[in-house]
């Protein structure tokens, strides 16, 4: 929320200036802006976004919409994690023509505390997956199946790995000369797709210094 109110308000690129940076250089009053001051007080404050453009934007949206409280920020991203929920859901339903999947996912108390509770992006990620799996598998579109995968790859760049299986699935009848030049084809129109949201910040390819960061930590989990 942090980052999301760094732009809405301070009108600051996130890819290329920390709020503790921003902060500290311009002696920022933020008695009346809890939501950034609690950015600045916590340990990603120094660090510029290791995060995708998509969910870039939608902590912009998010913040723009909290009035500088944490408390209505917090909230307006618990119930919008709950309609993603949902949707997801819904979604897992429609591709399996199964309830118990369903059940089985929307009840998971990992879920619900890791998505709902402690509100975590990728709640975000498994909606841009399975709306690529519907597109894909119920509407035969794979063109709209890249599209949501390279949404998803826009948030956590891990995403990327599914490309590959979305394509050889739609040609998987095809032989394997006619899947390579698919992949090749559909991969392009990807990048072109992950691209897009990247131009309302890039300046340079600094911009793209947070997969580095975020892939360092995804390796340093794992």
């Amino acid at each position: 929320m942090g980052i999301g109110k760094l732009q809405s308000t301070y009108n600051q690129n996130p890819y290329y200036q920390s709020i503790k940076e921003y902060v500290d250089n311009n002696n920022v009053d933020m008695s009346n802006d809890t939501v950034l001051k609690k950015g600045y007080s916590n340990y990603w404050s120094n660090t510029t976004v290791v995060y995708g453009a998509i969910w870039t934007l939608i902590c912009r949206i998010i913040a723009g919409m909290s009035f500088g409280n944490v408390d209505i920020g917090l909230i307006l991203f618990k119930i919008l994690n709950l309609i993603i929920h949902i949707v997801n859901c819904y979604l897992m339903y429609k591709i399996s023509k199964k309830k118990i999947f369903s059940i089985i996912y929307g009840l998971n108390p990992f879920v619900l505390l890791e998505t709902i509770a402690n509100v975590h992006n990728d709640i975000f990620i498994v909606f841009f997956i399975l709306l690529a799996f519907y597109f894909v598998k119920n509407r035969k579109n794979l063109t709209l199946s890249v599209f949501c995968l390279a949404c998803a790859t826009a948030i956590k760049y891990f995403a990327i790995l599914l490309l590959p299986v979305v394509i050889i699935y739609s040609y998987r009848d095809k032989d394997i000369k006619v899947r390579i030049i698919k992949c090749i084809q559909y991969g392009l129109i990807f990048f072109i797709f992950l691209i897009l949201p990247y131009l309302v910040y890039i300046q340079d390819l600094q911009v793209f210094k947070g997969m580095a960061d975020q892939q360092s930590k995804i390796t340093k989990g794992i």
